[in-house]
């Protein structure tokens, strides 16, 4: 498998919906930093050299001030494939991804957005938000 970085917007659109569905009582801003640090150490863990890039880089001054340009976060169906899209980006840490509460709140939002009848294969939605 390969993993990428996920972005501000990929972020936002999963820290709305595990704030808004109340699966955390943590704040937006810190569930995104929780879940960008959970993609780095993936990322840390398939390509080597991202280590010494990503420790010069700002990893956890995440902050949730909604980007939506491209895409609409606040589509089940979209927010359902941004789901399985931040799964594979951060799971590539071996049995750590298991363990991480970022997994427990993606096995948590995919439940809450699949009983709300989320189609993620439904056409047109994106991977990523890109």
């Amino acid at each position: 498998m390969s993993a990428w970085p996920v972005n501000d917007r990929e972020i936002d659109c999963l820290a709305y919906w595990i704030s808004t569905l109340k699966i955390s009582k943590r704040t937006p801003t810190s569930i995104g930093r929780e879940l960008r640090g959970e993609n780095y150490k993936s990322l840390r863990a398939r390509y080597g050299w991202y280590a010494t890039e990503y420790q010069k880089a700002p990893t956890y001054h995440y902050t949730f001030p909604f980007r939506t340009d491209k895409f609409d976060p606040f589509d089940v169906d979209q927010a359902l494939k941004m789901v399985h899209f931040y799964d594979y980006q951060s799971c590539e840490h071996g049995g750590a991804w298991e363990k991480s509460q970022s997994y427990r709140w993606m096995k948590r939002l995919e439940d809450a957005l699949i009983n709300m009848g989320s189609d993620w294969q439904r056409e047109g939605l994106t991977w990523g938000a890109a």
